[in-house]
């Protein structure tokens, strides 16, 4: 049985680092950045089985911000996505996501990296 391949993108290192942690540990080959630039290189190079973004890439305190939502419309409509969120109002995630049709799943931010775990299964399986 061969495992998925996780590519995570998030601005927060430790954020990052812990979350990447915790998915290799359930089994998750997880390639990780803080740089979309290098995203977008490990999208070009590697079979991606799901991306985990988060919302806001650029500028976590900026309310307008929505760099990693951004980034993830510009992938492969059959990429699964999770977006990972510090927003505490997901209504405007939602209006910043209106013209984008694909599936995507969410994590608040506020429960930790130990929720991810969950949303890649479920996200892998539809």
């Amino acid at each position: 049985m061969s495992k998925e391949t996780l590519l995570f993108i998030h601005n927060d290192p430790a954020y990052l680092k812990a979350g990447s942690e915790i998915l290799a540990l359930w089994g998750y080959t997880v390639l990780s950045t803080t740089c979309p630039i290098e995203a977008r290189k490990v999208l070009q190079d590697t079979k991606i089985d799901l991306a985990i973004i988060a919302a806001r890439l650029a500028d976590e305190s900026n309310e307008k911000d929505f760099s990693g939502v951004e980034m993830a419309q510009g992938m492969s409509p059959f990429l699964p996505k999770i977006i990972v969120t510090a927003v505490p109002n997901l209504e405007i995630v939602w209006l910043a996501l209106e013209p984008y049709t694909e599936k995507i799943e969410f994590v608040a931010k506020e429960d930790g990296p130990t929720a991810l775990p969950s949303a890649v299964k479920e996200a892998l399986l539809n």
